[in-house]
């Protein structure tokens, strides 16, 4: 076990899942050892929190000795893995899953590079450091093309600068419905 997964019961719960998904999300895996598939999707937790480093918490249930728990969070069937944001389940999936529909669960909760970069280029624009947040766009949109946001964060400088061909260009083919700023920024 690493450093980033661990055992997890009724008296450390409210410690190490609700209070720690305050900080950083926490993926609860609810298992039994009785449980064919828990066995197969166990060492995949184990080993993408371990890749992860830190940017998640795997906190194993053993659902037989957790039934209060287990019930509380509706697990009907094992395994079954929540993620808590926030001190609340934010998404979940039940069965085991293969490594790479897990990690595609998990990128959906765990912010990646691009997103790290998004957050960087905001932090500049406030600054005033317009040329700069730009940059970090232009990094983020190669690490990921189809980023939404970060589309959208640029179009939106585009847009304050008064090149709207740009930013026409960047929202093209972006659906109205897949971010409440598209029909406002659109109509600008």
């Amino acid at each position: 076990m690493s450093e980033h997964a661990l055992d997890v019961g009724l008296a450390d719960f409210s410690q190490h899942v609700l209070e720690e998904s305050k900080h950083r999300p926490v993926l609860v895996d609810f298992w039994a050892p009785w449980c064919g598939p828990c066995k197969s999707l166990k060492p995949v937790l184990e080993k993408l929190a371990a890749e992860y480093g830190g940017k998640f918490l795997l906190a194993k249930i053993n659902s037989d000795e957790n039934q209060e728990l287990a019930a509380r969070y509706g697990v009907r069937g094992i395994p079954s893995v929540k993620a808590f944001v926030g001190g609340e389940p934010v998404d979940e999936f039940s069965g085991a899953l293969p490594e790479s529909e897990v990690r595609i669960f998990l990128d959906r909760l765990v912010p990646g590079p691009a997103d790290e970069l998004r957050s960087a280029a905001t932090a500049l624009r406030l600054e005033g450091d317009v040329a700069a947040a730009l940059q970090k766009l232009a990094e983020a949109s190669k690490i990921a093309p189809d980023h939404i946001g970060v589309r959208l964060d640029a179009a939106e400088i585009m847009l304050d600068l008064g090149e709207t061909d740009e930013a026409r260009r960047l929202i093209a083919g972006v659906a109205d419905d897949a971010d409440p700023r598209v029909p406002q920024l659109k109509a600008r």
